[in-house]
């Protein structure tokens, strides 16, 4: 009895110090995982504030709203000039 004792006593050691070494593992990994995503995003809120105030940037968004404005106003004006007036048939 006292040999089954002892066994079942190393498994649940062996069972808590594997539970503990899995729980480290996940509590490295998680903190490592949120440092690097918490930098990638700060890089980018820093690489998107740099790009706002950037006059490169500014211009190429003034550029693609000029020309995403002039598509639509063509497109449109070639729209309603292939339909006409309406007419009915005599």
């Amino acid at each position: 009895m006292e040999v089954y004792k002892n066994h079942i006593t190393q498994v649940v050691a062996d069972k808590m110090c594997y539970m503990q070494l899995n729980f480290l593992v996940f509590l490295v990994a998680f903190w490592v995982v949120f440092f690097v995503v918490f930098w990638v995003v700060l890089l980018l809120v820093h690489l998107l504030v740099f790009l706002l105030f950037s006059p490169l940037f500014v211009l190429l968004l003034f550029s693609s709203v000029l020309s995403l404005v002039a598509s639509l106003f063509l497109s449109s004006s070639v729209l309603l000039s292939s339909t006409g007036p309406l007419r009915p048939r005599l």
